[in-house]
């Protein structure tokens, strides 16, 4: 969740975002901060500092960074190199119909059976027109229902 993002910044999403990062904190559950691009090599802005710091000092925290909107790829990597199950991913982040959308396909793609839970508060989005119904298209790949859950 990058703050030039306007669905970022929203209160309602931050809070959403920060419940369930305590949660997986306190399940000892990894959290992966996927990032489109780098301050350094791309001119996205980093994480928002307010997410950055619940996961200061936290073991099971990673950031991995993505260069196009499906992160598929360096999530299932990420999964691989730190070790961690991935038969259930929760997932939060904006923009829900771009870059979650894509990162849910590229996971379901090369992983049918993971199943994908979304946070339905800890999603959002600056172009949707309705946030459910973006979600609610998730579940859904050229037409055929995935396991994929709005929670």
């Amino acid at each position: 969740m990058q703050e030039e993002f306007n669905a970022a910044t929203d209160p309602d999403t931050i809070h959403g975002v920060c419940v369930q990062i305590r949660r997986a904190k306190r399940y000892d559950w990894p959290v992966l901060l996927l990032e489109y691009g780098s301050s350094d090599t791309y001119p996205h802005k980093s994480s928002l500092r307010q997410l950055r710091g619940l996961l200061k000092g936290y073991e099971k925290y990673h950031r991995v960074i993505k260069h196009d909107d499906d992160g598929g790829d360096k999530v299932i990597a990420a999964a691989a190199k730190y070790k961690f199950d991935i038969s259930t991913i929760r997932v939060c982040g904006v923009n829900a119909d771009c870059c979650v959308q894509e990162t849910v396909y590229g996971i379901l793609k090369q992983i049918p059976k993971t199943r994908i839970e979304l946070v339905h508060n800890g999603c959002n989005s600056d172009g949707a027109t309705n946030h459910q119904d973006v979600l609610d298209d998730l579940r859904y790949i050229k037409g055929k229902r995935r396991n994929v859950r709005i929670i």
